[in-house]
């Protein structure tokens, strides 16, 4: 444990020994835990709920978990289980609690893990109860008793508060077909037809229901393909102890398998007028308070139609890149950006709702009406902005709250939905987070690390605010809000655009390593909505016969709205790393479906390189990123959820680059331009030519058919011998970085993983050991650094290279690209950095006489590269694929300046 961790835990454990006589068993160790609500106004009774992640075989389950304050009191909380580690340990657990205020901010709390800690735990006076039979389940929290039918979903049957029933009869979720004009209904399909409630989360604070169900046609009305059915939905509803608060996590998504290419498909696809949850209230005498921009209420008597409506008007001006908005919301009040809630009360109660990124997704519509009809219309009839799509399989996450209460309005309400409208969240020591490894080796802040602090506050200014750079700006609405990255081929004319481009390197991945890093919430705010927008848009929600036969839904997208799949760019999107902080279980069903399509794909013979029967041609038709992101994808899911299958699919990827790596083939590179002759061997007519062998000392992944970004010869693709191959040091970066960790996840495995595996529908031996991996990594990062770093102090053995002095990884070393365009530089620190830890005694006997020169040659390329990029260039990068300096730069800042 490093000295301020040590340091923390013994004088806060004297404390509480001296004045708790032993409360805490001294096994036990202590982690501060701070509340942040951004500039939300702080108020008790709200309950708030975040990921705490711990080092591997640190405790062995959530009754090793205590939370105290200050004052060393046990204070009531709820601990579920997000993950383990391959030991059973916890790897992340959500803490559900109910912070009090201390003066203008939360109190601070301490975290309490270990063998024993039961003496300090608090007595629960109340709990959430719940009863179930065949046709419904009644949720008590205490404060209200919530009824959900388990026939067809409605919201709620019934509520009812100490002052009676609060709804007229039962709710429902409605939408609005704008190709025919039907409305489809949840509360028309039943249990036979597949709805279904389960209870997923059953604990004191907090207990949540999961509901599976799709959207019927009112009256038999079909879509215009002939269904009855338009849409399925997943919703998450969380209530939480004495309180009448319930959260609302709903999913719609375009589950419809289609035949036929997708290119052909009418487009949209998809289109929606309206979407919207409807409550019919018992009272009808009723008053109304809504939040507008910044601190501006409206409040008034309900009369006729009572509403706030937020829409914008989306134009794109020649002076930007992108687009450009004009805000604007109406109703009870105007103005540009509202808030997103609105509470309506009546004698003896009420009900606030709340919209998450309110004026962001727009539009959006909170309503009351005389007859006491209360409306959330997350997409609504009146505006012209129709959510639509162009492939299928899309889906779109809301994120809504309502808060039943007795009384009527009081400035708690408004503080409420202000603090679930700010995202709240808990945060540790970074020193802790660092400990852990849970999200990777990443550095605390310190005086080392102030250059890089100061690098990302400025990419952040660019990529967030769009200020001081030349970056596309922000997208806003229900299609791309989320989506900060620029498609290729989404508008009529081709080329590059502004939306659809999914997140790439600078996705929600690079902004939580900063959160957690910094501790600054303004990256998680950034980094969420990416996360957001990924597990919707990002992915395919349902198979792609036409594409890719007998696949299962998740195919992870690349650019634009056809849909197919590039397997060099099917980047997860930072899911992983959201789900172990939020708990959020849309995003770990869509971990899951995205891993499901690379592990179909992977056992199935897909990603791979070697021929593997006769008459086969060789295998994978790229270059180093095609194995780098589904091995990553992969990896990442199994941390994520633990599941053997996705280990196993990695280890079956894992035995395709290694055997890539064992392949015999030649770094081979024409003259720009030359007309090759088949009758004469490649090499003869080479400009530069070497065969690869790691027997040798040299393996190497070598692209199949022609180095990407490398031109084509005069001969076909086909005569492989003929065309340029060459590393690429960027995009073997990816590679290094998944390699490492499959690595280090075999480590905590004893080194070596054995296991047989349904691969290609036979059963198959597979022996994945660290050792091998290591002498991999160590090769293939050799082969990158002679050959593409292009320095005088580290000359390439390229001879058109060998003497520039650019100090930098060249983007394609090929003859004909100019060399002073740099790649890598901002992916390869860790890489090298990483393999030069490597003590003597790992190393084969190959590299130990010259291990601590390479050692010193990697850390002394990746230290030169950290200070011309970032000590030197202070200021922001921008890129198709966003801003790569975030992805595993902050990884090599903790290996660099490690004590």
């Amino acid at each position: 444990m490093n000295n301020y961790l040590n340091i923390l835990k013994l004088s806060i454990l004297v404390a509480f020994v001296i004045c708790f006589c032993n409360c805490i068993h001294a096994d036990a160790a202590i982690i501060k835990l701070h509340v942040d609500s951004g500039n939300a106004q702080h108020v008790d009774g709200f309950p708030i709920s975040f990921g705490i992640p711990f080092p591997f075989s640190a405790i062995s389950s959530p009754n090793s978990l205590q939370l105290i304050d200050d004052a060393g009191s046990g204070v009531p909380a709820q601990f579920s289980v997000l993950s383990k580690w391959t030991d059973n340990s916890l790897k992340s657990a959500l803490i559900t609690f109910f912070p009090q205020k201390s003066g203008k901010t939360y109190k601070d709390y301490r975290l309490v893990y270990g063998n024993d800690v039961n003496s300090v735990k608090s007595k629960l006076n109340d709990v959430i109860k719940v009863v179930e039979n065949y046709n419904q389940i009644v949720v008590d929290t205490g404060f209200a008793k919530f009824v959900i039918n388990k026939e067809h979903f409605t919201l709620f049957e019934q509520v009812y508060t100490a002052a009676g029933p609060v709804l007229e009869g039962p709710g429902d979720l409605v939408v609005k077909d704008n190709k025919t004009g039907g409305l489809f209904r949840s509360s028309l399909l039943g249990r036979k037809d597949g709805y279904k409630v389960t209870i997923v989360e059953n604990g004191p604070l907090r207990l949540v229901a999961k509901i599976e169900g799709k959207l019927r046609g009112e009256s038999g009305h079909k879509t215009s393909d002939g269904d009855s059915d338009l849409l399925s939905y997943k919703i998450w509803l969380s209530f939480y102890v004495n309180t009448g608060l319930v959260n609302i996590k709903y999913t719609f998504i375009d589950s419809k398998a289609r035949s036929g290419d997708p290119k052909g498909f009418p487009k949209p696809v998809l289109s929606i007028k309206d979407n919207r949850f409807i409550l019919p209230l018992a009272a009808k005498d009723l008053s109304y308070t809504a939040g507008g921009e910044a601190d501006v209420k409206y409040q008034g008597k309900v009369t006729g139609n009572t509403f706030l409506l937020q829409d914008a008007v989306r134009t794109k001006p020649e002076s930007l890149k992108g687009y450009a908005y004009a805000f604007a919301y109406e109703g009870v009040g105007s103005g540009e950006r509202a808030q997103g809630w609105m509470d309506v009360s009546w004698n003896n109660g009420g009900i606030t709702a709340a919209i998450k990124y309110f004026w962001q997704n727009y539009p959006g519509k909170i309503a009351i009406d005389e007859n006491g009809k209360f409306s959330i219309c997350l997409q609504p009839e009146e505006s012209d902005n129709i959510f639509s799509s162009d492939y299928p399989g899309v889906a779109k996450t809301h994120d809504i709250l309502l808060n039943f209460h007795d009384g009527g309005y009081s400035d708690d309400i408004k503080k409420k939905a202000e603090i679930f409208l700010a995202n709240p969240v808990i945060t540790a020591p970074s020193e802790w987070y660092a400990q852990t490894e849970v999200f990777g080796p990443i550095a605390p802040t310190s005086n080392k690390t102030e250059a890089w602090e100061r690098k990302v506050d400025r990419q952040y200014e660019c990529s967030a605010l769009v200020k001081g750079c030349s970056k596309y700006p922000q997208l806003f609405g229900k299609e791309d809000f989320g989506d900060y990255q620029l498609g290729y081929n989404t508008n009529k004319k081709g080329g590059w655009s502004v939306n659809k481009g999914f997140g790439h390197y600078e996705d929600a991945h690079g902004w939580i390593l900063e959160f957690l890093r910094q501790g600054q919430k303004k990256y998680f705010d950034y980094a969420a909505p990416f996360a957001i927008y990924n597990y919707d848009i990002g992915v395919m929600h349902v198979e792609n016969p036409f594409y890719y036969p007998d696949f299962p839904a998740g195919m992870i997208h690349w650019h634009g709205d056809d849909a197919k799949v590039e397997a060099g760019h099917i980047v997860p999107g930072g899911i992983a790393e959201y789900y172990l902080l939020t708990g959020d279980q849309r995003a770990l069903d869509v971990i899951k479906e995205q891993a499901d399509w690379i592990a179909y794909n992977a056992i199935n013979g897909g990603l791979r390189i070697a021929p593997e029967r006769p008459g086969e041609k060789v295998g994978l038709e790229e270059y180093e990123r095609p194995h780098a992101w589904p091995l990553y994808t992969l990896i990442k899911a199994y941390e994520a959820t633990g599941e053997k299958k996705y280990w196993n699919a990695a280890t079956v990827v894992m035995q395709n680059i290694i055997d890539w790596w064992k392949m015999p083939q030649a770094i081979i590179l024409f003259q720009y331009g030359k007309k090759l002759d088949p009758k004469i061997t490649a090499k003869d007519q080479a400009l530069y030519y070497e065969t690869t062998d790691w027997t040798k000392g040299n393996g190497y992944w070598i692209s199949t058919l022609r180095t990407d970004n490398c031109s084509s010869t005069n001969l076909p693709l086909h005569n492989y011998e003929y065309q340029n191959h060459a590393p690429i040091a960027w995009m073997a970066a990816f590679l290094e970085s998944a390699i490492i960790r499959y690595y280090e996840n075999l480590k905590k495995m004893g080194g070596r993983y054995s296991e047989t595996i349904s691969y290609r529908g036979k059963p198959r031996s597979f022996n994945i050991d660290s050792t091998t991996i290591r002498e991999m990594i160590i090769q293939t990062i050799n082969v990158i650094v002679e050959h593409n770093y292009v320095s005088t102090k580290y000359p390439s053995v390229f001879p058109w290279l060998s003497k520039l002095g650019y100090d930098h990884f060249v983007y394609s070393a090929c003859p004909e690209r100019d060399p002073k365009v740099a790649d890598g530089d901002v992916q390869m620190p860790f890489v090298l950095l990483y393999a030069s830890n490597f003590q003597k005694s790992e190393v084969s006997d190959r590299w130990k006489p010259q291990w601590e020169f390479m050692q010193y040659k990697w850390h002394d390329i990746a230290n030169s590269l950290y200070v011309k990029t970032v000590k030197k260039h202070p200021e922001p990068l921008t890129g198709y694929n966003g801003a790569q300096l975030l992805w595993n730069m902050p990884f090599a800042v903790n290996l660099l300046f490690k004590d």
